[in-house]
């Protein structure tokens, strides 16, 4: 038997963002996490200081604190990508093993470029700490 999430819980904690044909989008409040799922390249606004841009189909989970963006995962179902690229309207000026975020001052976003896994690990997520 499959256990039901109380329902005033669910309406408490997580937030439909956006559920549409192109992109579907929740947050949990409690959690502090976004997850999106980019059919197409798009865009959509994570909280009132926050726009997301996607330049690829995709799936973006963004973990916070508060406002701050602290983890960044990706992956791209299709395996299809060598490359992850998204944008957000935070300032993040950073670089790792498999990652690069540069600050676009003019566009007011942060460019984000992540490898992703080939060959067996292709589709795998990919998670970043900021």
């Amino acid at each position: 038997m499959i256990e039901k999430l109380p329902e005033k819980k669910s309406k408490h904690n997580i937030t439909v963002l956006l559920n549409k044909s192109e992109i579907q989008a929740i947050k949990n409040n409690g959690l502090n996490i976004c997850q999106v799922v980019f059919y197409k390249a798009g865009e959509i606004q994570v909280s009132e200081n926050l726009k997301l841009v996607c330049d690829n189909p995709g799936i973006v989970m963004l973990k916070m604190e508060g406002e701050k963006i602290s983890e960044i995962s990706v992956s791209d179902p299709n395996r299809e990508l060598s490359k992850f690229h998204l944008s957000v309207t935070a300032k993040i000026i950073s670089h790792g093993e498999d990652f690069v975020s540069v600050w676009n001052e003019m566009e007011g976003l942060s460019e984000i470029s992540i490898d992703l896994p080939q060959g067996n690990y292709a589709g795998q997520s990919v998670t970043i700490k900021l």
